[in-house]
């Protein structure tokens, strides 16, 4: 079993390794960041070889003038890489002059800057043996920036590999000469050797930049015209070259203030430290660079790609950082005793502020996409400022340590202004920004209440008017806390002082529970605190908002499998990466909750003590499924709250779930998936996918809670044309099976279509010429067959482990529902996941160009569509009405949950931001020009205003 099980993680680990290298949003960077590895293995074998030709101190004199002229470069550089990273993608056929203008730009600002400090003085002091004749120096300065900069164009033209090829021949070129001019007795050999070939370098990429078949295919890949915003580009550039330059300064005043307050000695520790962890910080900015690129070309995948750059980042550098902490002593053995016994704690300090600085590049890199200049300004200013002003105030006191906390502080600072663009990329929602009070966000404030023993409190005591609010519509009688005699079921506190648990007590029933959302209280402080009251703690939670589900409830302090899986699920499916976030994570966890630092806990506790309470208490508190780990997926009202059970054998993936409606009308929801689940075991899907089976359906205290196995995977995500069609052909395999096991006669269906058009015509959703239109068409429906239907079959509801799918999430399913909906359904969201095209203002053009336009992926649908059809015995020509019924139905579905979670009042922004609606008009809208030029099946059957 454990060697099947290390054959799983490799599969899993050289698949994800594998997903990652091809995909778009990566690739580039890994590339730079092998770019960056093998020139930095390079220039370590330049150096060493530099020292054994010639003394320390012509190194030295060598050293200082390269970096002199570096910074220098830099100043004229004016942030314009990070512009041509950017807005490349914008300029579409002005990208000749584009590049043309960012080159003339640099060189102007390289005269100037050499012009401004010969002027001054100031180029002898920066300089030392510069001596009289300084226009080599201008060259030097005027080539190296741009040498610098044409990296941005191969990385905005998506050219990476040039880069990494030119890296390769600059450092060996380098070397040679190195080695050729000293044996000759040249002047000043290290200086000549490092600048002399960059002209050479320049003018061959410069050649195939301006290469005019070449660079035509890259304004056709992105199919834009000159869109670019000028006035933007200039506003942001200049704050991010101010901002960029604050920070640069900051970095380059730390080494000075170290050997001005701790000493030569220790400014050496500390420089080598800075180099090594220096190499994350580089790493990461080549991923974002990648992830700028990328989204540029797609604005309209912002969010999603967003969400994948940040996630898979971290991932990335909480790795290395792990791998840098553990192997210090042995990375800084190379060097000598000395920096084992004086640089191990500089250089874990430093890698562990490389986590925060990830999150800061990853939002400057947003920043940059969304056009906000002076956000990357500040950023950039409050790491420099407080890393400083850190390091100032505890160096002194601490030693290198402190400029290792000073590090770590301005990066956690700076981190504090990512929260805006954190929740717009993990907060999605077609009326999240509407600002309305609705009843799913009320009722999320007591989802915790599923963690006591009576979720559903007749009568409850609460301190939050906003809680007792929702427990209002939770059916409960809400009284004040400390009335006595109330005999409630639930009290709601927030703190846990002597009072307010006496005021709790009071007015609780013998069998009643409390509830204290509080924040900074260690836990064994808590427990003793209600022991003390007469209570007995149940279980300390602490809520983590996740990437894709909206909360998380972990138990404190929490099982090894069960932060495994948190991470795992958060973060999208199983990885070698998840693995090694959750050891850390896990052990956070505890230490922050042992120590009372959480920022926010809640505690569960019963009336009793450990030897007067219930003796069955804990095991019916078990009983309830809450080994754990609580969810609350969906942003319905009605949504099941789901906890996961574990079994006895301590497995890595639990292997129940346990549901609970959020409202009492959910638990009809509950009912109809238990009936359905049953009718699926009937049926042996297995072999086609595998479905969740039915464990238990019963009644606890009121409360309707079911039970149903785990279907472990990943969400289905197409990364390229080959696994889309792959999991096309499967989808398909399921259909036609469940199809055929349940096909059926015409029968009168729940929902009529008709009278669903006839709902979005009064709802202002639907013109009266296309609700006209689609009445016409949907006359047919009756002539369909009724097969069970999922009725909400999308990417995110199927999950694969590699080897087959799994089905999740029957509540909607219908058994009397119309053949095709749910094959339609996924086989258009999976090609919009495929092309990136998953964003709700993206779809709609997508599913206009998969109809009307010959593609890969619409082929594949089209073959798909027609293989279920032919194996169910339908008419093919029924397939246009089968798309439509498709999304009609999810249509209605959106209007019915903005009627019932926001009101009427909201329906004017569904009509704004509904994918769904978007998709019906664009399927009742007139043909395109694919069906006229005669494309196969392109927009069979699409009405045109004749209908």
């Amino acid at each position: 079993m454990r060697e099947a099980g290390t054959g799983v993680f490799i599969t899993r680990l050289l698949h994800r390794a594998y997903g990652s290298l091809r995909s778009d949003l990566f690739a580039q960077g890994y590339v730079l960041v092998a770019n960056q590895l093998l020139s930095a293995a390079l220039g370590l074998v330049y150096w060493a070889v530099a020292a054994r030709l010639f003394a320390p101190p012509e190194i030295g004199l060598a050293s200082s003038t390269i970096s002199g002229i570096m910074l220098l470069g830099m100043v004229s550089e004016l942030g314009i890489k990070a512009a041509l990273t950017r807005y490349t993608a914008q300029v579409g056929a002005s990208f000749r002059g584009f590049v043309i203008a960012c080159y003339s730009l640099n060189v102007l600002a390289g005269i100037a800057v050499w012009a401004v400090l010969s002027i001054s003085g100031l180029i002898t002091y920066m300089i030392p043996h510069i001596g009289e004749n300084r226009l080599p120096l201008l060259a030097a300065i005027v080539i190296s920036t741009l040498f610098y900069v044409q990296d941005g164009v191969l990385a905005a033209w998506r050219k990476t590999w040039i880069v990494l090829i030119e890296g390769l021949l600059y450092n060996l070129v380098k070397l040679v000469l190195l080695l050729a001019l000293a044996r000759f007795g040249a002047n000043d050999p290290i200086v000549l050797s490092w600048f002399a070939p960059m002209p050479f370098f320049l003018a061959a990429v410069s050649l195939i930049v301006f290469n005019r078949s070449l660079h035509q295919r890259a304004i056709d890949s992105h199919d834009r015209e000159s869109a670019a915003d000028y006035r933007e580009l200039v506003s942001v550039v200049g704050y991010d070259y101010i901002g960029g330059l604050l920070n640069e300064a900051s970095i380059r005043l730390l080494p000075l203030i170290v050997f001005n307050d701790l000493g030569g000695a220790a400014a050496a520790f500390f420089f080598q430290a800075w180099l090594i962890a220096n190499t994350i910080r580089l790493a990461s900015g080549s991923l974002t660079t990648s992830f700028t690129v990328v989204v540029a070309a797609s604005p309209q995948t912002l969010a999603r790609n967003g969400r994948r750059a940040l996630v898979h980042l971290l991932l990335l550098v909480v790795a290395a950082v792990a791998g840098l902490i553990l192997t210090a002593p042995f990375l800084l053995s190379i060097l000598g005793k000395a920096y084992i016994e004086n640089s191990v704690g500089i250089l874990r300090l430093l890698a562990l502020s490389s986590i925060p600085m990830a999150v800061n590049l990853w939002f400057i890199a947003y920043a940059r996409l969304r056009g906000w200049g002076r956000s990357i300004m500040i950023n950039y200013a409050i790491q420099g400022i407080v890393t400083v002003a850190a390091t100032l105030l505890l160096a002194p006191h601490f030693g290198l340590e402190g400029v290792g906390f000073g590090c770590i502080l301005g990066q956690l600072a700076a981190m504090l202004q990512t929260v805006g663009a954190l929740r717009e990329v993990f907060d999605a929602g077609p009326t999240s920004s509407s600002g309305f009070s609705n009843a799913s966000q009320l009722l999320r404030q007591v989802d915790w209440r599923f963690l006591t023993e009576r979720p559903w409190p007749a009568r409850a005591a609460c301190v939050d008017p906003e809680v007792g609010e929702a427990l209002k519509r939770c059916g409960a009688d809400v009284v004040p806390l400390g009335s006595a005699g109330a005999q409630c079921e639930l009290a709601f506190v927030g703190d846990l002082s002597a009072a307010t648990l006496a005021a709790a007590s009071s007015s609780l029933a013998s069998h009643g529970a409390l509830f204290c959302r509080t924040r900074f209280v260690p836990v064994s402080l808590a427990r003793r605190r209600l022991r003390r009251a007469g209570f007995l703690l149940q279980g300390v939670y602490v809520g983590i908002p996740s990437v894709r589900r909206p909360r998380f409830f972990l138990s404190i302090p929490p099982r090894r499998q069960v932060v495994d899986f948190l991470v795992a699920r958060a973060l999208g499916e199983p990885s070698w990466p998840t693995h090694l976030l959750s050891r850390p994570l896990g052990w956070l966890l505890r230490m922050l909750g042992a120590a009372g630092a959480l920022p926010s806990v809640g505690l569960v506790a019963i009336r009793g003590t450990r030897d007067e309470a219930d003796a069955d208490a804990t095991v019916r508190y078990c009983e309830l499924g809450l080994e754990g780990l609580v969810t609350t997926p969906g942003q319905q009202a009605m949504s099941a709250v789901c906890a996961f059970r574990w079994s006895e054998a301590q497995e890595d993936l639990p292997h129940m779930v346990v549901k609970r409606a959020r409202t009492q009308q959910g638990e009809a929801l509950l009912e109809r998936r238990a009936d359905i689940l049953t009718r699926l075991a009937e049926l042996d899907l297995d072999t086609a996918a595998e479905v969740p089976r039915l464990a238990f359906l019963q009644r606890v205290r009121g409360s309707l809670k079911l039970g149903e196995s785990f279907v472990s995977g990943r969400e289905l995500s197409p990364g390229t044309i080959g696994e889309f069609a792959e999991l096309a052909e499967r989808i398909t395999d399921f259909a036609i099976r469940l199809g055929r096991a349940t096909l059926a006669p015409p029968a009168a269906r729940k929902l009529s279509p008709v009278c669903l058009v006839d709902h979005l015509e009064r709802q202002g959703l639907c013109e009266p010429q296309m609700a006209q239109i689609a009445r016409l068409r949907l006359a047919a429906v009756e002539t369909l067959p009724c097969v069970l239907t999922h009725n909400d079959l999308t990417p995110w509801n199927a999950v694969t482990n590699g080897k087959r799918l799994g089905i999740i999430d029957w509540g909607e399913a219908d058994e009397a529902g119309v053949p095709g909906v749910d094959l339609v359904c996924m086989l258009f969201h999976l090609a919009f996941r495929s092309i990136a095209a998953d964003e709700r203002q993206a779809m709609a053009p997508a599913y206009r160009s998969l109809l009307d336009q010959p593609s890969s992926e619409g082929e594949i649908i089209r073959a798909c569509l027609m293989r279920y059809v032919e194996a169910l015995g339908i008419d093919p020509a029924t397939l246009p009405l089968i798309r439509l019924l498709t999304w009609l139905y999810h249509a209605e579905s959106e209007l019915a949950y903005v009627e019932q979670e926001f009101g009427l009042s909201a329906i004017g922004k569904l009509k704004e931001g509904s994918a769904m609606l978007g998709l019906l008009q664009v399927e009742l809208s007139p043909v395109g020009e694919g069906e006229r030029a005669g494309v196969p099946g392109a927009g069979q059957g699409r009405a045109t205003s004749s209908d």
